[in-house]
């Protein structure tokens, strides 16, 4: 508690198509063992919080970054992160503001 927990990961693209305006977030992490315990999704932040995109079998690497709260008890804290993005390939146009993205969560756990 009161420190930082950092990790790399990659993010693949097994589809048929590019991925455009890749963008992360996270969800809160909750306790697996006690009630009304959490940290919170600002406190998860990422080395490369968005990118313009991922051809057909690419992978990005992103670093995530958890902030653990002062006072929080030990145990695993659970969430998700969220990948969303728009089809088509990197720097390519695609119809309106949020129009066919498309939003995958990746299982985030945490031990303290």
């Amino acid at each position: 508690a009161g420190t930082r927990a950092s990790a790399a990961f990659r993010i693949a693209n097994a589809g048929n198509t590019g991925l455009a305006d890749v963008r992360l977030s996270a969800t809160d992490l909750r306790s697996e063992s006690a009630v009304g315990l959490v940290i919170p999704a600002s406190a998860v932040q990422f080395a490369a919080p968005s990118f313009a995109g991922i051809n057909v079998g690419d992978t990005a690497r992103v670093t995530v970054t958890v902030a653990i709260p002062r006072g929080i008890l030990g145990g695993r804290y659970r969430g998700s992160i969220i990948v969303q993005s728009a089809p088509g390939a990197p720097g390519q146009a695609t119809g309106g503001q949020g129009e066919g993205r498309t939003s995958q969560e990746i299982p985030l756990i945490v031990i303290v």
